[in-house]
């Protein structure tokens, strides 16, 4: 028995042995892993969120810094006396003044001469626009003066044509009368001398003057020294005015060859009829 236990010891051992390695096959390697692998993980995390405030502590510091050069927000108002102390930020605080005064006189100036520009640009437009009203007024002023010219054309053009009426109107009736004229010293130049100083005796002095000249000059005189006096020193009055008045050729000349041998020709009989009736 003994024996066979010393044979049997080995074998039921390794035996053993194997139903152990069988029933947990590797479990202490599995549960080290998950402890380092979560040490890692947190340091990780660790770093990333230092490094992430890092940047963001740097990015508001930019902003921070960007506001304050463009007057946005004066953070330098907002910081502690120690913090201004820092010879970095007095190196900051002078520079940035030193720039912004720079800037702003740039600007001032970049205004001054922009301001000057539109000035004298305002002054051109203003120039321009006087020039423009004045012309303005001067083409209303030619206008109205064109207006008035052609108002004054039209006008002597229908003045024109009124008067080239009335000419031939007083034409045709200058012939009628004339013919007229002529008829009635034909009658009176047939008639009895006596007779025909009668009859015209009533008549206008310029008509009776204008019938004797259309007569023949001894008839003309025969009837003149049957008119009375006066009657005949008014027609020479009248002669001697139209002798000093200008008129047309044709009245002239109808007034200078009848009337004025009338006037001649019967200065004679005028005494004598006076005479006579003495």
């Amino acid at each position: 028995m003994a024996v066979q236990k010393k044979h049997e010891g080995p074998g039921a051992g390794e035996q053993a042995k194997a139903q152990e390695t069988k029933k947990a096959p590797a479990p202490k390697p599995q549960i080290k892993k998950p402890q380092q692998s979560g040490f890692l993980g947190a340091l990780m995390t660790w770093f990333l969120i230092a490094f992430l405030s890092v940047i963001l502590m740097a990015l508001f510091v930019v902003i921070a810094v960007l506001f304050d050069f463009l007057g946005v927000i004066k953070v330098r108002d907002f910081l502690p006396q120690t913090v201004l102390e820092n010879p970095y930020i007095k190196d900051y605080i002078r520079e940035s003044t030193i720039i912004k005064s720079s800037e702003e006189s740039k600007i001032k100036a970049l205004i001054y001469e922009q301001e000057s520009s539109y000035k004298d640009m305002a002054d051109k437009l203003k120039h321009k626009e006087v020039m423009v009203e004045e012309q303005s007024v001067k083409l209303s002023q030619w206008e109205k003066d064109l207006r008035e010219r052609e108002l004054e054309v039209i006008s002597k053009e229908k003045e024109l044509i009124k008067n080239i009426k009335n000419f031939e109107e007083a034409k045709k009736q200058k012939i009628v009368s004339d013919q007229t004229m002529e008829q009635f010293s034909k009658m009176y130049e047939r008639m009895d001398p006596q007779l025909a100083a009668d009859a015209l005796n009533g008549i206008e002095n310029s008509l009776l003057l204008e019938i004797l000249a259309r007569m023949k000059d001894k008839r003309s005189a025969l009837i003149m020294e049957k008119l009375p006096s006066d009657k005949v020193a008014a027609i020479t009055a009248l002669i001697k005015q139209l002798a000093k008045v200008e008129q047309p050729d044709q009245a002239k000349n109808a007034s200078g060859q009848g009337a004025s041998e009338s006037e001649t020709s019967a200065a004679n009989p005028v005494t004598t009829g006076e005479t006579g009736i003495q």
